[in-house]
């Protein structure tokens, strides 16, 4: 059931032959457990569970592309600290392609960009880490606009509706700050506008007031009547004082009751804008999730090989197949270490004899025990984890 065609990217597998070597997800309940995957999956983002299944699902026919994964896997193996650090940073890293997805349908909300911005600074960190390692790279510098965006726009902790405010920081509009500052701060305006009628009006005891019914109002006792100026507008006349107000003191009341749905307009207008802005380097986004997702699944299959005990294989153009000492990796998996009694194979077609290969057929035969079909299972195994990019459990 599996074919490799020498015009084809991918190895071809037929459904029934991918159901039956389990090889990310086991028959009998569906699960990864006790499936290929298990035995390699120590992503660290949710891009790159994506592209280990992909790769698994379709290994390469391609030896030049082979060789270039086992590079940066083999990277990873013979770098441990490196391994560790970039399993750190990536740690940190959420998944970008859907925020992008999310960004370029208008859906994503302030809680979104601040996850993109985490996840934009520790990939920067697990590039500075590896820039010098012959990894396909983008430019960071989009990276970095974004991040700075919306480290600059975006509070630490916003709301995920438009509609309730608390979206954007201080600094970023002068309009939004005015109007935060009535809403916050409208007592010390009262305090300032009445301080600037006393030094016009010489009325040392003007105050202001409001209460439920009235609102606003300044307040003059009797005994200062004499000093009222005459842009005062009467509002109502009591026994011991009477009551005022002005246009400045109208129009401060009216900023104070407008203030709070202008700040939610505000800010959801502002949030919209930052977001379209973002959404003009979705495709630089994309391409980022997949660089990441390179790496992730490299440095998780250079884990797998240090943890397993795995090698590099060589694959060439040729179609001689020679594993030394080869293991079942699920099987191996699951038992006791040293369990597992290894085996060799080495078959090939006649135009690759050689005096160490001269078989170009095998046939297992015997009674029904579940040899023959572990060690058929082992080899095609192999040699999907080798065309994959991955090291393998075999001595050679």
């Amino acid at each position: 059931g599996i074919k490799i065609y020498k015009d084809c990217e991918y190895v071809v597998m037929d459904d029934s032959s991918r159901r039956n070597l389990e090889i990310t997800a086991n028959i009998r309940d569906g699960s990864y457990l006790y499936s290929l995957l298990e035995c390699v999956a120590h992503t660290k983002t949710a891009m790159g569970k994506r592209l280990m299944v992909s790769w698994l699902n379709y290994p390469l026919t391609d030896s030049r592309k082979i060789a270039s994964r086992q590079d940066h896997v083999e990277l990873f193996v013979n770098n441990r600290r490196l391994l560790e650090a970039v399993h750190q940073s990536l740690d940190t890293v959420l998944d970008i392609e859907r925020l992008a997805g999310r960004i370029a349908m208008e859906r994503a909300h302030a809680k979104d960009l601040q996850a993109l911005k985490a996840s934009l600074n520790g990939w920067l960190n697990v590039r500075t880490l590896i820039e010098n390692y012959g990894f396909s790279a983008t430019s960071t510098d989009i990276a970095k606009q974004i991040s700075e965006l919306i480290e600059s726009a975006i509070l630490e902790d916003p709301a995920t509706s438009l509609t309730e405010g608390r979206l954007i920081k201080d600094g970023w509009s002068g309009e939004l700050d005015h109007w935060r500052d009535v809403q916050n701060n409208f007592n010390k305006i009262l305090e300032e506008y009445a301080e600037e009628e006393k030094q016009k009006t010489g009325i040392t005891n003007l105050r202001i007031k409001n209460n439920n019914n009235a609102g606003y109002y300044i307040e003059i006792t009797k005994g200062k009547l004499d000093q009222v100026p005459a842009h005062f507008i009467m509002r109502r006349s009591l026994v011991n004082a009477e009551r005022y107000t002005t246009e400045r003191l109208q129009e401060l009341e009216h900023q104070l009751n407008e203030a709070g749905t202008r700040i939610i307009q505000l800010e959801r207008d502002l949030f919209v804008e930052i977001r379209a802005q973002i959404a003009k380097h979705v495709p630089y986004l994309l391409q980022t999730s997949r660089e990441i997702a390179y790496t992730d699944v490299t440095s998780s299959l250079a884990y797998a090989s240090i943890l397993h005990n795995w090698i590099r294989p060589l694959v060439d153009d040729s179609s001689a197949f020679e594993v030394v000492n080869g293991r079942h990796p699920v099987v191996e998996l699951h038992l006791p270490d040293g369990e597992f009694v290894p085996n060799d194979i080495t078959i090939s077609s006649p135009a690759d004899f050689n005096e160490n290969c001269s078989t170009s057929f095998a046939l297992i035969t015997g009674p029904n025990m579940a040899g023959k079909s572990t060690y058929l299972r082992q080899n095609a195994l192999i040699t999907l984890l080798a065309q994959t990019g991955s090291f393998v459990p075999a001595e050679k």
